[in-house]
């Protein structure tokens, strides 16, 4: 389906989006950037859109089973390592970046604060490195729309998919979602 390689396309552009940043603010900062593999202090993340559940899915999340530590932690997590960091959702792609929000910062700067020692000057950062967490939370949500659409399942838009039953094989989730990873053709959530 032409629809949706162009849907998956667009959030691999998203996900290039956050690297970039990224990329940037690493540079800007260089070893005063706090944020490393292993930390996992972000990783609270219990749901995920349908887009996103599906690439996780086709990306092999089902064949995981639960982790044995139960907890606030990500299900992804083990021992504070991403299992599936290629897949991982937007929202994780932008784990202690400097990011601003009219909702979630009330339009000003904020980051995770085991960077603020980094960011002391954030009132004077460079806008090319905050990320608009509001701009790229909508451009997703119109790509998971875009995408049921697409599928002819406008219903499980609007749903939010718990990453314990993905990675648990997905027993408890709608058989509607099931069958949209095989209709999306993706394979190792690409």
């Amino acid at each position: 389906m032409a629809e949706v390689a162009e849907i998956l396309a667009r959030y691999r552009e998203l996900c290039d989006h956050c690297a970039a940043l990224t990329r940037r603010v690493e540079a800007r900062f260089g070893p005063a950037w706090q944020c490393r593999a292993g930390c996992g202090t972000c990783c609270r993340l219990e749901t995920v859109c349908g887009l996103e559940a599906a690439i996780l899915l086709a990306g092999g999340a089902g064949k995981l089973g639960l982790s044995e530590k139960e907890g606030e932690e990500c299900c992804l997590l083990r021992d504070d390592l991403c299992r599936f960091y290629a897949q991982r959702p937007l929202i994780c792609r932008t784990h202690g970046l400097p990011l601003v929000s009219g909702e979630l910062t009330g339009g000003e700067v904020d980051c995770c604060p085991l960077n603020l020692p980094a960011l002391s000057e954030l009132v004077e950062l460079e806008t090319d490195l905050v990320l608009d967490l509001d701009r790229i939370t909508e451009s997703l949500l119109r790509l998971n729309l875009a995408l049921f659409m697409i599928l002819g399942r406008p219903e499980l838009a609007s749903m939010r998919f718990s990453l314990r039953d993905l990675v648990d094989g997905g027993k408890d989730l709608p058989p509607e979602l099931l069958a949209a990873v095989g209709e999306m053709g993706i394979r190792d959530g690409r």
